[in-house]
């Protein structure tokens, strides 16, 4: 089976962008709008696709798990319907779990993160020997694509996008932990 890594990362988007609804949980039940959990989980989702876009670039073959040929599929073409397909996943799933925490329902938006992570690792476990050989189109159908433990330069590339990636969305999460927290337990006089 055939799945690319465009494929398999909006499902871990939109448990993304369920999950950092969720800790607004409180602020929701209070009344804040829709419309800020729509905006955290489309920013979740933006940065991680902005964050991807680094091994779009350097390694497009891989990114597109072999899917297709970058020499036919370049990057500028498929990068920006990636980009807001992220985008639209974090804000779905946004969305779903302000719905669902405003009607009482808070364990739907659980079940969906669940699902959508569920989902995402069937998909990656699918993909795990094309996501495992990094190399250009060629190289990975001819057998010469290396795997990422020989390929020190692209771990190196790996552990930054992670890092850059990783850092603002816990900055984020901290934020929204605290202000759901200031919101609904304000400090007396």
């Amino acid at each position: 089976m055939l799945l690319a890594t465009v494929v398999i990362d909006p499902p871990s988007v939109i448990a993304l962008g369920v999950i950092f609804v969720l800790f607004m949980s409180r602020s929701i039940a209070a009344g804040a709008p829709l419309r800020r959990s729509v905006l955290v989980g489309a920013a979740v989702g933006g940065w991680m696709g902005a964050c991807f876009s680094v091994m779009a670039v350097k390694q497009p073959a891989w990114m597109l798990v072999y899917l297709a040929d970058p020499r036919s599929l370049p990057v500028v073409v498929w990068y920006p319907i990636f980009l807001a397909v992220m985008i639209g996943s974090g804000a779905l799933g946004g969305w779903f779990a302000h719905q669902r925490i405003a009607k009482g329902r808070k364990r739907a938006a659980v079940a969906l993160a669940a699902a959508m992570l569920g989902l995402w690792l069937l998909l990656f476990a699918v993909t795990l020997q094309r996501y495992l050989h990094i190399g250009t189109y060629d190289e990975y159908f001819a057998g010469r694509a290396r795997v990422l433990a020989e390929q020190p330069a692209v771990m190196h590339d790996f552990n930054i996008v992670s890092l850059i990636t990783a850092v603002p969305l816990l900055v984020l999460l901290g934020a929204i932990i605290w202000f759901d927290r200031a919101r609904t337990h304000p400090r007396a006089g």
